[in-house]
């Protein structure tokens, strides 16, 4: 994966101007939906029909039809996560209505879903989320299974919360009852999740806040869940670098699903952008590209003519935490643009 960082300036000149916003720190990100959200990054992969900003309320109207293909409501995060970086994810989340089995050919539950992905990954044709493991790589996201009861199927199916982690190979990271708690959620009533992940610990605390209705679980009349699922060692990583709203296809799934909600106040705290401080400087007689990389990625000068055409610098270099540059040749042509690519393998 990598993100990109630019600069553009003459090269035989003294000044340049930084066009990108990843030359300052990306740590921090609140969205309340009170203007449009694509003047903050926000796009839409998919079905637009799906994701409606309602300007009057300042929400987001979601729905989550599982017979449409994936579609996403989402936002770069601006860096590469990795199971070595902590993390916080919050939002609210409102539920209308929640029902699966809607195709009766696909009667089982399936998944609201919110939280990380891998932004090339997840536009595949092949990402197929209800085919479960190795169909659906780099996730790390909330998920919650609405009930499924049929008199005439042996199997049922309690309505679950999941903090869901799929690796770079498909695999899900599962430790046995911690992964998922049983529990409906309310419909009609705002919750709060909380996803808080430490990276030295591999453990991601989850935190389900109800604003009135009690959660439906075997200590009834609670507003509050707590609990903690703990990244088996036998898990590989994963990379994500985009937040989205998921509405994803039942293609090869078991199970169905339409849902209504409104989602806001989506926060997350996040590792600084993996470019920081990028800038021309004076070197000897000429000038130099200057900027810090981070340990664990890889780093790549490129440049261009027209924006379009990019041809690599240099070989690539590992990040340190301290600073990279990269000199600039005084020849033609007189105007060049600059880019640094970051890739975290």
């Amino acid at each position: 994966m990598s993100i990109t960082a630019g600069l553009k300036g003459a090269a035989l000149a003294l000044t340049v101007a930084c066009v990108t916003s990843l030359n300052s720190s990306a740590a921090t990100f609140n969205e309340d939906f009170s203007s449009p959200p694509e003047l903050r990054g926000w796009n839409i992969w998919g079905q637009s029909s799906l994701f409606h900003w309602n300007p009057s309320q300042q929400w987001l109207e979601v729905t989550w039809d599982s017979s449409h293909s994936n579609s996403f409501f989402r936002r770069p995060l601006g860096v590469i996560l990795a199971k070595t970086d902590s993390f916080t994810l919050g939002f609210d989340l409102y539920l209308l209505e929640a029902r699966i089995g809607v195709n009766p050919a696909k009667p089982y539950s399936f998944e609201v879903a919110l939280g990380f992905h891998n932004s090339l990954q997840a536009v595949r044709e092949s990402f197929q989320r209800g085919r479960g493991v190795g169909h659906a790589p780099n996730l790390v996201e909330f998920d919650y299974f609405p009930e499924y009861y049929h008199p005439q199927d042996l199997y049922s199916h309690q309505a679950t919360v999941w903090p869901t982690l799929i690796s770079t190979n498909g695999s899900f990271n599962y430790d046995g009852p911690n992964a998922y708690r049983e529990l409906v959620l309310p419909t009609n009533t705002w919750l709060r999740v909380r996803m808080v992940y430490d990276g030295a610990s591999r453990q991601l605390a989850t935190t389900l806040r109800a604003s009135a209705t009690p959660f439906v679980t075997g200590d009834e009349g609670s507003t509050l869940l707590q609990f903690t699922t703990q990244l088996l060692p036998s898990f590989t990583d994963y990379r994500v670098d985009t937040f989205a709203v998921a509405s994803y296809s039942d293609s090869g799934a078991g199970g169905s699903l339409f849902a209504r909600g409104y989602v806001d106040n989506v926060t997350w705290h996040v590792p600084d952008a993996p470019v920081q401080h990028l800038h021309t400087a004076r070197a000897g007689n000429g000038l130099e590209v200057r900027y810090l990389g981070t340990a664990g990625y890889w780093y790549v000068v490129e440049a261009s003519e027209d924006l379009r055409h990019w041809t690599p610098q240099q070989p690539p270099m590992a990040g340190t935490g301290g600073w990279l540059n990269w000199p600039l040749e005084a020849a033609t042509p007189e105007k060049r643009f600059f880019r640094v690519t970051a890739t975290r393998p």
